[in-house]
């Protein structure tokens, strides 16, 4: 079983940029069926705006290191 990593409203809140999606791609949210990253797409529909996970890469690296 897959479980997201760091795709919550929370990390997106951190790592939101000011590029706005395209409608295409908004289009393609109607078609992710996971319902534990349901806040997430919610957020996203509101803000429209991508998110780049290069800005949380701190946070990345921590939680691998923890897993060490």
């Amino acid at each position: 079983m897959l479980k997201p990593w760091h795709y919550d409203v929370l990390d997106y809140e951190k790592c939101i940029s000011s590029v706005m999606i395209s409608p295409k791609r908004m289009n393609k949210l109607k078609t992710v069926d996971d319902l534990s990253i349901t806040p997430l797409i919610e957020r996203i529909k509101k803000t429209r705006k991508c998110g780049y996970q290069e800005n949380i890469i701190k946070d990345l690296i921590m939680d691998i290191k923890s897993l060490c």
